[in-house]
């Protein structure tokens, strides 16, 4: 006897072909979250001269870097040679082991999202459509994105503006004794002018 609270669905009589077709529905969502699984977890060994990434994760790594700081005619230094992924790659590294993992998982989130609009993993979106959806995550409504932006954002900045090339660039010193007698300001000074 079914209860006055049976579901619809278990409560009428179901054709074959309309259960075949809930199976398969099943069956195909089971095989996506399987597919979704090992896309955002199934992480490879580290890849070669790497701590942390393998090429996978890398690769998602070196696309977002190059959308962030592509590089100008203007400006003395092109990011390509800076080895921002390299910078990243040993910041994550000294980082918590479930840290790290939480790390490559955004990595991984971060490349498949973009599929929902664009219909093409971020690796694979031109400049332009990588600077929208890194806007786009930026600006999100969504604190889980607004928060992943954060997270991929600090240290690829951090690898671009403490690289020496970028402060020797422009004109920025620490004050080491070499700098100041070259007439350089120091870091400290040029922060105090801003006040």
């Amino acid at each position: 006897m079914l209860s006055p609270h049976t579901p619809e669905l278990l409560s009428t009589p179901r054709s074959r072909r309309s259960i075949l077709k809930i199976a398969g529905l099943g069956g195909a969502m089971l095989l996506g979250g399987g597919w979704l699984f090992k896309a955002l977890r199934g992480f490879g060994p580290v890849a070669k001269g790497l701590r942390v990434f393998d090429e996978h994760e890398f690769g998602v790594l070196k696309v977002v870097s190059h959308a962030m700081f592509p590089g100008t005619k203007e400006w003395a230094v092109q990011p390509e040679h800076l080895q921002i992924p390299e910078f990243v790659d040993a910041y994550v590294s000294g980082l918590y082991p479930d840290t790290q993992i939480l790390f490559r998982t955004l990595l991984r989130a971060f490349n498949l999202a973009a599929l929902t609009e664009y219909g093409k993993s971020f690796v694979n979106l031109n400049l332009n459509q990588c600077q929208e959806v890194l806007h786009d995550w930026a600006n999100s409504d969504s604190l889980l994105k607004r928060a992943g932006s954060q997270s991929l954002s600090f240290p690829i900045n951090m690898g671009y503006f403490e690289n020496d090339e970028v402060m020797k660039a422009a004109g920025i010193s620490l004050g080491c004794p070499a700098g100041l007698e070259l007439g350089r300001p120091t870091l400290l000074s040029q922060l105090t002018e801003l006040k």
